[in-house]
């Protein structure tokens, strides 16, 4: 087993726009990978996020929305009402999502992975 530096441990245990390893595996033992994506302002129920990493397998994924001044963990359905925000479909480089409430600010998201290209 490979040494580990300081800089890779503080890199692997922080949130960062840039693709980085986790210092962990999958069940396969493929390296599993996170990067956030700050997207910004949602204009529209349906919209997508090109990610660019060869996605082969979804580990688990996070993140949050501002509507409204109320910022709601992502994803979110609110069972008593038609409000949700998901995840509608993955393809190897795109994640779409769908919004019942369409607008939003300041949308976060977080996803690890494994890749088809590692």
């Amino acid at each position: 087993m490979q040494s580990v530096t300081s800089n890779a441990v503080a890199k692997a245990n922080s949130y960062s726009t840039e693709e980085h390893f986790t210092g962990r595996y999958w069940k396969d033992g493929k390296k599993i990978y996170e990067k956030t994506f700050n997207y910004g302002t949602i204009s529209s129920n349906s919209f997508q996020i090109d990610t660019n990493v060869n996605l082969e397998t979804l580990v688990t994924y996070s993140g949050s929305v501002k509507v409204a001044d109320i910022i709601r963990p992502f994803p979110y359905h609110d069972p008593t009402s038609a409000m949700k925000f998901v995840i509608s479909a993955i393809t190897e480089n795109v994640v779409y999502f769908y919004s019942a409430w369409g607008y939003g600010t300041e949308f976060v998201f977080s996803m690890e992975y494994t890749k088809t290209t590692d």
